[in-house]
C-alpha cells in the first residue's frame, strides 16, 4: 500500500525521578526512562527494531540501552563521554524475523521503558553532585506498510538485500525532549 505522505513518529521522554542515588539498594529509588511513540500515518507500518548498526533502538524493551542516548554534564558544561560497547555491527541486510520487526498503528502510543541500573553502564561513571541533560541519539530505521505477517509470510522470516534496506524508505526515530537528571549519593 503506498500513499504521498510518509509516516513520522513523534516520541516523548520521561524520568520517572529526576534524582539517581548512585548507592540506592530500593529498585523503587532508581530512575526509569520512558520513550513514548506515536506513530502519524493514515496506515500502520512496520519497522526494523535492529537499527542501522544492529544494536537495536529504543522501540523496543529488549534492546533499550544507554548507547541510544547522549549526556551533556550541565555542571561542567561539557559532553559526558563513555566508552563505546564492544559489539558486532552486522549489516543492515539479512534475515528478518518477527523479534526484529515491530507494528505500530496510527495514533496509538507505544511505550518502551529501561530501568536506569538495569541497562545504563555508564552510570557509575557518573559524578555525585552533577547534573546531566540526556536526548535520544536519532536513527533511521527501514519501514514498510505491509504487516508482519505479510513481510513474513508462511515461513515466518525474510531474507532481506543490505542494498534495498540501505536505500529505504527510512523513517527517523528522533525525540526534541531533553532530560534533566542530578547525580546524588
Amino acid at each position: 500500500m503506498a500513499t504521498g505522505l510518509s509516516p513520522t513518529l513523534r516520541i516523548r521522554l520521561s524520568l520517572s525521578t529526576p534524582i539517581f542515588r548512585r548507592f540506592s539498594s530500593l529498585e523503587l529509588q532508581l530512575p526509569t526512562l520512558t520513550v513514548s511513540t506515536t506513530l502519524h500515518s493514515p496506515h500502520p507500518i512496520t519497522l526494523d527494531t535492529r537499527g542501522p548498526l544492529q544494536n537495536g533502538t529504543v522501540l523496543t524493551n529488549a534492546s533499550f540501552s544507554f548507547q541510544h542516548f547522549s549526556f551533556y554534564d550541565l555542571t561542567t558544561d561539557q559532553p559526558f563521554t563513555y566508552p563505546a560497547e564492544e559489539r558486532e555491527c552486522g549489516n543492515p541486510g539479512g534475515t528478518l524475523s518477527a523479534y526484529d520487526l515491530l507494528t505500530l498503528q496510527p495514533d496509538k502510543e507505544y511505550v518502551t521503558y529501561g530501568v536506569m541500573e538495569d541497562f545504563w553502564v555508564p552510570l557509575g561513571m557518573l559524578e555525585v553532585g552533577h547534573e546531566y541533560r540526556i536526548s535520544l541519539e536519532p536513527v533511521n530505521v527501514w519501514w514498510t506498510y505491509r504487516t508482519q505477517k505479510e513481510l513474513l509470510g508462511e515461513k515466518g522470516y525474510l531474507e532481506v538485500d543490505e542494498g534495498e534496506m540501505a536505500r529505504g524508505p527510512l523513517v527517523r526515530v528522533e525525540s526534541g525532549d531533553e532530560l534533566r537528571l542530578k547525580v546524588e549519593e
